[in-house]
């Protein structure tokens, strides 16, 4: 089943564009550019709504979280949340699954939470 396209969603993808991943010219995520700050990342593949990595970033604020979806609506609700919840500490990347090794910096990834 698909989702219908979001009432409002350029504006409201605008209101959250800051929590994007950043991307270096090589088209890799700079961590650096994207967090402020070096460090490895706790990722989850499939973040949906959000509600998992809301409660995982809230729990543990100095780690550096990384959300995926593939849906970008479904991006943006999650995105939504976690603004408005004030979290500096979560970005997020919009892509497949299956291409996620190819847009992370090499052994980066200090966690990994499928779904």
């Amino acid at each position: 089943m698909r989702m219908r396209p979001k009432k409002n969603r350029e504006s409201r993808l605008a209101a959250v564009s800051d929590l994007f991943a950043v991307y270096g010219e090589n088209g890799i995520i700079d961590i650096k550019s994207s967090f402020g700050r070096e460090g490895r990342i706790k990722a989850e593949i499939g973040c949906g709504k959000g509600r998992y990595i809301l409660a995982a970033a809230k729990r543990e604020p100095e780690s550096l979280f990384l959300a995926f979806e593939k849906v970008p609506d479904v991006a943006m609700m999650a995105m939504e949340k976690v603004a408005s919840a004030g979290l500096r500490n979560v970005r997020f990347c919009v892509c497949d699954a299956k291409d996620i090794a190819s847009v992370l910096p090499p052994d980066c990834i200090e966690t990994l939470f499928p779904n």
